[in-house]
Order: C-alpha cells, then structure tokens, then sequence
C-alpha cells in the first residue's frame, strides 16, 4: 500500500466527541497527487464511555476552496464497518479498510475529503476525534457535520492509503527469443 496524503498525530492538541445529536461527521480535505485504487484511512481516535454501533471512514468528493472553505460533496466510497465499542480507550490510530467496490479509483491531482462518521451514543458515549488548533501546516481543512457539512478551519490528523499493483512482467531470453519465467513485479501505481 502506498501513501497517498497525511497529517501527522503529532499535532494534535485537542478532541471533538462525535456522536447522535451533536457533529456525527468529523473530516478533512487532501490532495491525490497521483491515483490508484483506494485502500483505507487511518485516524487518531479514542472512546468515551460505551459507545454501541459502527462507525465508518467515508471518501467525498470535494466542493469549495481547497484549504479556505472546502467542504464534502457527493459520496464516492464507505468503509468496511469498525464496531465503535472496539476503539481505544486512550488516543490511538484506527485504520478503516475499504473492499470490494468501495475501493474507489482515486483520481490524480485530485482534491478530496476523508470523513469520519459516526451517529450513535450520546455525550457520555461517544467517539472522540483528535484535530490541530496549533501548529495547522496541512494545506487542507476540517470539516464537521450536524445538519450540514461546514468548514472548520482547524486540521485534523489522519492517513488515506491507496493499493500497490501487482504488474506481470514478460522478460525474454536474448538468444533463443523465448520468454523467461514469467515473474510478478510490485510497482507503484
């Protein structure tokens, strides 16, 4: 798998709670500079209390301007399911896989929004997302969901993945114009 845009854990300094009736859609935008097939998400995530259901990592289109007033558009692709009461109890990275049709062909030099959402639980049990009110040195923006998706001029920190593809590769013997064995080479897409 190859990395296709990130913002380091390292710069988190605070967290939202995400959960039904308060944001249930927390994101940010990034940047595929060149495309593939999209593999999963990571997050910086932790639980409070005991939060029931699933929550997902979703791919939207982007609307806006990058990194000024950027927010989702139509939805491209959904996660796998990750059953909420298996996040952690203290800040960690979560990944999110994405399969089968969900593995959405990124496209290049192309802007995005990676969103984590979750609408069950309630204040005292609820999902907590890490973001930067600090440091802020991605070139995207936040986003956040109630009734409507907003811009958040904050970042918040993650990592979108896409797939490695397996290339076969015919390599023929100089002397007898015969083809060698043939041999599966892993090149970045």
């Amino acid at each position: 798998m190859i990395l296709v845009d990130s913002y380091s854990e390292d710069n988190s300094v605070g967290e939202i709670g995400v959960y039904s009736g308060s944001n249930i859609k927390i994101g940010q935008s990034f940047t595929c500079a060149d495309g593939g097939p999209l593999n999963s998400a990571k997050f910086h995530l932790y639980k409070g209390g005991s939060p029931s259901g699933d929550c997902y990592a979703v791919l939207y289109a982007h609307s806006g301007t990058y990194g000024t007033n950027g927010i989702p558009g139509s939805l491209l692709a959904t996660s796998d399911a990750f059953d909420v009461s298996d996040l952690p109890t203290e800040n960690e990275l979560v990944t999110f896989a994405f399969s089968g049709a969900e593995k959405y062909a990124l496209q290049d030099s192309t802007y995005y929004f990676i969103v984590f959402e979750y609408s069950g639980g309630n204040s005292s049990n609820a999902a907590h997302i890490r973001y930067d009110t600090a440091t802020l040195t991605h070139d995207g923006n936040m986003t956040y969901y109630q009734s409507e998706f907003v811009t958040f001029a904050y970042d918040a920190p993650f990592y979108v993945y896409k797939d490695s593809v397996a290339l076969t590769v015919d390599m023929w013997q100089p002397k007898t114009n015969q083809p060698y064995l043939r041999k599966p080479e892993v090149v970045a897409y």
